[in-house]
């Protein structure tokens, strides 16, 4: 038993990740047989779990008065402040070291997909 996970579990998620395979078909046509060496599958209920899992150990570094909010790749930060200017720039920041503590993770980051929502209250 490795830490609190039993061998039988860990067999079975090592099998769920490992020796994995893909091919795209479009049109009845498919492509070549590609290895997949990272990542976990996506559709299955055990992705977003072990995903989650292994990230957890990354949100340390969120401040204590930011909300995040995670649920597998998809991430939110809420921020106040006493000015919309001050919430924006707690959120970059955030927002930023969220990005560089999954880069030290081995992940990569889509900031073409990245935005942000201020709202005011009245």
């Amino acid at each position: 038993m490795t830490g609190h996970i039993p061998n039988g579990l860990l067999n079975i998620i090592s099998d769920f990740l490992t020796n994995r395979s893909f091919y795209a078909n479009v049109k009845s046509a498919n492509s070549s047989i590609y290895s997949l060496d990272r990542g976990c599958p996506q559709g299955p209920v055990l992705g977003p779990v072990l995903f989650n899992l292994y990230v957890s150990r990354n949100y340390t570094h969120i401040p204590p008065n930011v909300k995040f909010i995670a649920y597998a790749d998809d991430s939110y930060v809420i921020c106040p402040g006493s000015t919309v200017d001050e919430a924006k720039t707690l959120a970059e920041s955030t927002i930023a070291i969220h990005v560089e503590k999954l880069h030290e993770l081995g992940m990569v980051v889509n900031e073409g997909k990245t935005g942000n929502c201020v709202l005011e209250s009245i």
